[in-house]
């Protein structure tokens, strides 16, 4: 038996290929799937099984409480100025997988774009 027949493509994956920008210039990077960095960009798909810097991680946490708004307000007006972000913008957008036509009506019909009906009082 194989692994693949237990788990779906989506699953198995340990990396997706993304776009990143560094500076004006664009580069190809990964973002794990899975492992200990599941959700992180990194440079090289090998780094997502490694383990956890736990100090990195915790003066991150630290950086992060007091300079958030900051770093938001300037990644804001990067991407919308910037013309290395908005190519990075497109390129992201085109390599993602296209969803299945039965899928996309699946979830158009599961949103609830209707007022609620309220049920009708019976009378005696």
């Amino acid at each position: 038996m194989r692994l693949e027949e237990f788990l779906t493509p989506e699953e198995l994956a340990e990396h997706k290929m993304i776009w990143s920008r560094i500076g004006q210039k664009l580069k190809l990077k990964y973002r794990c799937a899975s492992g200990p960095k599941a959700g992180r960009i990194v440079p090289d798909p090998k780094v997502c099984s490694s383990p956890k810097d736990m100090a990195k991680s915790a003066q991150m946490k630290r950086t992060r409480a007091t300079t958030k708004v900051k770093q938001a307000r300037k990644a804001k007006k990067t991407k919308r100025v910037n013309p290395a972000s908005r190519i990075l913008a497109r390129l992201n957008a085109l390599t993602k997988q296209k969803s299945t036509p039965k899928a996309k009506t699946m979830r158009m019909s599961s949103k609830s774009t209707k007022k609620p009906i309220k049920p009708k009082k019976l009378t005696k």
